[in-house]
């Protein structure tokens, strides 16, 4: 085995390539039916079916896990969730003493994930404040490293139609930064095969929302999750009044979408049944993901006076070392498979093959290429 060191013009780091695929379960950029599991089957007002986690958050499945024979295929997409500053829409400590006030849980779970220190609220597009939002959190183990800015539509619907979301990642001069990274906008718009993302003009300033209830959402692509604005979704979407609602039955997947129920309740409301079904009755969830790959290419030169001898046991003759052919005295002949990298500390790091052997001999050279994505 022969090692020689690597000079300065013999490795060449390239520029970073994007690297997408479709978000959901199989790679497809596409998914159209969804599913809830046990803590979205509530079983009396104030009970859920063995799954308490339901009043937080409802986990939505690419296949029913009631019905789907291999469970190894079923996989969780993303979680839906409501939340709300103060509380409201889950019965207050006064109601019941073993109240868990998950609205509260959830916007100050959210808030301090995605906000700066000292920011008690979520600000939308307009510079309007909001007390409860709804949340698409997709499952982390979906992407690498982002969900794709401007590669993902939301299909919503309500009594109004159906409203079409994405990011203004394509339009937006620069993104905002905070500590959870970029933030995009969420704006009524679709997507292009040509020319990305475009942002729906019109009477809703533009696509970002209406003047009034503010922007749609914020986007978090590096942590795959939505922030949407409940008013301005009902100004667009249209969403049923907020009657109190009945949780004596199972879920209802061909109900209209309501309002988030903000009163007096003794029982929990589920207010983000409300973003679920816009969602079912917009039948489409379209994302990717996206990862920047970093490629590092090594060249090799195997020069005419190098590796043209082998280790190999046949090359030589056990008994006295000498070679099997003595032709190879002065026009040796070896054959190249295999290239190891190997660090200062002589650790093997990496290890290339070849597609075939290449012959290699004094009167040959050979200049091979690694490359090593990271």
């Amino acid at each position: 085995m022969s090692m020689k060191r690597f000079e300065a013009d013999d490795i060449v780091t390239a520029n970073a390539t994007e690297v997408t695929m479709g978000l959901w379960p199989g790679d497809t950029g596409s998914l159209v039916l969804l599913y809830t599991g046990s803590q979205a089957t509530p079983v009396s007002k104030d009970h859920m079916s063995g799954d308490t986690s339901g009043e937080y958050y409802w986990n939505i499945f690419n296949l029913n896990p009631h019905t789907e024979s291999d469970l190894d295929h079923v996989k969780v997409c993303f979680a839906v969730a409501y939340g709300d500053r103060t509380g409201r829409g889950h019965p207050t400590l006064e109601d019941s003493d073993t109240s868990t006030l998950s609205p509260m849980a959830v916007y100050s779970q959210y808030r301090n994930l995605l906000l700066d220190p000292g920011d008690t609220q979520f600000t939308f597009y307009g510079g309007v404040n909001s007390d409860n939002i709804y949340i698409m959190n997709v499952s982390r183990d979906l992407f690498k490293e982002r969900v794709d800015p401007g590669n993902w539509l939301l299909h919503l619907s309500g009594t109004n139609g159906e409203f079409k979301f994405i990011d203004d990642s394509g339009q937006a001069l620069g993104s905002a930064f905070g500590k959870s990274g970029q933030v995009f906008n969420i704006v009524s718009g679709t997507l292009s095969g040509v020319s990305g993302s475009s942002i729906a003009t019109g009477s809703q300033r533009g696509g970002y929302g209406s003047t009034a209830s503010g922007g749609y959402g914020l986007f978090y692509p590096s942590l795959g999750i939505m922030v949407f604005n409940p008013a301005a979704l009902n100004d667009i979407v249209g969403f049923i009044a907020p009657a109190q609602n009945n949780w004596s039955g199972s879920v209802n997947p061909t109900r209209l979408p309501f309002q988030p129920y903000v009163g007096s309740t003794t029982v929990p409301q589920y207010n983000h049944a409300a973003l679920l079904y816009s969602m079912i009755l917009g039948t489409d969830v379209q994302a990717r993901s996206a990862e920047n790959i970093t490629s590092t290419h090594y060249f090799v030169r195997l020069r005419a006076k190098d590796y043209n001898y082998s280790n190999n046991p046949t090359f030589f003759d056990e008994a006295n070392g000498s070679l099997v052919y003595s032709t190879f005295i002065q026009d040796p002949r070896a054959y190249v498979t295999t290239i190891g990298l190997y660090s200062d500390a002589n650790e093997l790091l990496a290890v290339a093959k070849t597609s075939k052997p290449i012959q290699k001999g004094f009167d040959k050279e050979v200049n091979l290429k690694v490359r090593l994505d990271y």
